[in-house]
């Protein structure tokens, strides 16, 4: 599977949109977990023929997706979630771990539990 033209700019929309719902609103929140989830099949699918999204090395596409999904892998994608995006998972640790990105982000730390809205 090939991410269509416009899906990485979704896939950013819908982790900013699960990681900031109303505080009392669980509802939403979970109506935003389940799109992102979705999304994020996509990039799985995506990924399984791929270590980076677009050619052979790190690219601009893998910064701005990586980094939109930041705030999900430390406060969403706990280890269950992640156990079903293997791919997506090795991807993102593959970024996190990229000199570049250790030099702004420093050292990653995986989600342990889901930090669910009050």
């Amino acid at each position: 599977m090939v991410l269509e033209r416009g899906e990485l700019v979704q896939l950013s929309a819908r982790s900013y949109d699960s990681s900031s719902p109303p505080d009392d609103d669980a509802a939403a929140y979970d109506q935003a977990l389940a799109e992102l989830l979705e999304a994020l099949q996509k990039l799985e699918a995506h990924l399984a023929s791929r270590t980076w999204l677009v050619g052979e090395a790190l690219t601009l596409a893998d910064v701005l997706c990586a980094c939109s999904l930041w705030n999900m892998f430390h406060m969403v994608l706990d280890g269950p979630k992640r156990k079903a995006l293997p791919q997506a998972t090795r991807w993102w640790t593959a970024c996190m771990a990229h000199p570049d990105f250790a030099a702004v982000y420093g050292k990653y730390r995986l989600c342990a539990k889901e930090q669910r809205p009050a």
